[in-house]
């Protein structure tokens, strides 16, 4: 074997009589198809991450002591707005989002008592924070309930086996690519 040969054979070229060539694959041919079926997929369908506690019903994170029982940075001696206007305009945001079931809303003083059920923590802590943030009011009680799924409600294995099939369908051409090459 010469010298070009053997330079031409370590590259992954061949000038061998055999039609078909060396039948071996350059390493960096290799690689790249390794990446393309391997790797492409990975980050997309084998990394799910760990539910955020605080997103679970029933969570224990954060009492509801130590969220109801923050002090405002400031209370009005003479508030503008009455409990029956703060009232008025917290139970129609309430009612309109659709997100919580038979809301209650009860203002005595300034403080207002927050009553009903809602999905997810999420959204109860999204209430407490709109009344806080509501013109005179003084201190929020957030009673609300987060009402845990049933047992049979499948959504969210659905919604989970749906995001996965798009995240296949999105890493296809990956893997094409990868067998082209």
């Amino acid at each position: 074997m010469n010298e070009t040969s053997a330079s031409l054979r370590h590259r992954g070229l061949t000038t061998s009589a055999d039609p078909i060539g060396d039948r071996s694959v350059p390493p960096l041919r290799l690689a790249l198809l390794l990446c393309a079926l391997c790797g492409a997929p990975s980050g997309t369908l084998g990394a799910q991450g760990l539910p955020d506690p605080r997103d679970q019903p029933g969570s224990t994170v954060g009492s509801a002591l130590e969220e109801d029982s923050r002090a405002p940075a400031k209370v009005d001696v003479q508030p503008v707005a009455g409990d029956e206007d703060i009232r008025q305009r917290l139970q129609s945001v309430l009612e309109a989002t659709g997100w919580f079931i038979d809301p209650r809303v009860r203002v005595e003083e300034g403080v207002v008592f927050l009553t009903g059920q809602t999905d997810t923590d999420k959204l109860k802590k999204w209430a407490g924070d709109l009344a806080r943030n509501t013109q005179d009011v003084v201190a929020v009680v957030n009673q609300t309930e987060v009402i845990l799924p049933s047992v049979w409600d499948y959504r969210p294995a659905r919604a989970g086996v749906q995001a996965l099939w798009r995240d296949l369908i999105r890493s296809l051409p990956f893997v094409v690519f990868g067998l082209f090459v």
